[in-house]
Formats: C-alpha cells, structure tokens, sequence
C-alpha cells in the first residue's frame, strides 16, 4: 500500500481584539488542489463554531480584499456578513462579521 503524503490544507491565523471578540485570517495551502472545494468555509465554520463554544468569544471578524469574490463567497457561506468597506495602510478591506448565534 502506497503512502500518500500529507498536504496541509490551511494555515489559520487569528487576532486578539477587544473582549469577546476575535479577528482570523486564512491562507489556503495547495491552491490547485484545495481552492473552490469548499475546504474553507468548512474550517472557517468549525473553528468559529469551537470559539463560540467556549462561550468566551460572541464575535469573530475578517477583512478579505473587496475584489475577492471567491474569498468573500467562503466567509458568507461559513456565517459571515459584509459589514462595511474600510480603508487600512495595506489597502481596502471588506470587513465581515459572524455572531454567535442563541
């Protein structure tokens, strides 16, 4: 039996802002195998849902650049909002909000 080497799908990086309250970030590994499966709102959804968990965090946000449909496509999919458009010393960013549901 042949031994198939493990590709990371994800890195995911998160962000320590006022309390109750979480900013993540992600970056996809292997682009011509994980992009446009699904992998990342399905792994944005579940750390969200551990986070909520916990009960400590009612509020995790992101801030994908507005002309990245794909990566905006995800965030919905995995429970996120379009809040509003920003401008920050990297560029324009969409900020996006997932609440903790009752």
């Amino acid at each position: 039996m042949a031994v198939r080497a493990f590709t990371p799908l994800a890195d995911l990086q998160r962000e320590r802002l006022p309390p109750e309250r979480r900013g993540i970030d992600r970056i996809i590994g292997d682009a011509d195998d994980m992009v446009g499966r699904g992998h990342g709102r399905i792994f944005i959804r579940q750390f969200c849902d551990e986070l909520f968990f916990g009960g400590e965090f009612t509020t995790v946000t992101t801030n994908p650049d507005p002309a990245n449909s794909r990566d905006i496509r995800a965030y919905e999919k995995a429970g996120f909002r379009p809040v509003e458009r920003q401008s920050t010393p990297c560029g324009n960013v969409l900020l996006m909000q997932r609440d903790k549901t009752p």
